[in-house]
């Protein structure tokens, strides 16, 4: 495969997986998760293989320099980037919107919506320059119904469809790619 992928959310579940399958074909890979101790304790179970390598970047999305950190991390291992997977996200608070801790919303769209889209065009700048690139949004189930208590999450699952969308329409005449898919569907890379 030879190909380098930024995966976030990457220390467990669905990122984890992802994660798996690229090593096994061959790609390079930089994770992305909260948790530092786990990021490394799992790129230590992937194994070493030849002509491989696998970086480990804890970071929390919440943080305001989230993308900036990550592209400058990224960019120390890498000469270009040709796949990132925004996987990461947070459930944010469960109940009655007017009894939710207004800050805990706000992290909830920070890191679900503004930290992916922030990463999306950094990375989509630097895939640009090398005339390739694909970006893969994850989008939970609140993109395609609504459930009570979690008015939070409706927000950014809708809107990183239609932005992954536009930006396919945008760049319909190059190789750059963005994908948008519910968590129960596949798409082929």
């Amino acid at each position: 495969m030879n190909q380098n992928v930024l995966v976030t959310g990457a220390s467990r579940g669905l990122g984890a997986a992802m994660a798996k399958a690229f090593w096994a074909a061959g790609a390079n890979l930089v994770l992305v998760a909260r948790n530092g101790k786990a990021l490394k304790d799992f790129i230590l179970k992937l194994g070493t293989r030849r002509g491989q390598s696998a970086h480990a970047i804890a970071c929390d999305l919440s943080s305001p320099d989230a993308a900036e950190t990550i592209i400058n991390s990224t960019h120390e291992h890498f000469d270009h980037l040709d796949v990132l997977i925004n996987n990461a996200a947070i459930q944010g608070p469960i109940g009655p919107s007017w009894e939710n801790d207004w800050s805990a919303w706000r992290q909830t769209v920070d890191v679900d919506l503004f930290a992916p889209i922030d990463l999306s065009r950094r990375c989509a700048a630097w895939m640009m320059m090398h005339k390739k690139g694909k970006i893969i949004c994850l989008s939970g189930g609140g993109a395609t119904g609504s459930r009570p208590n979690f008015p939070h999450t409706q927000l950014p699952k809708p809107d990183w469809r239609g932005f992954a969308k536009s930006w396919q329409m945008s760049y319909a005449n190059t190789t750059f790619r963005s994908i948008a898919f519910h968590q129960v569907q596949w798409l082929p890379i």
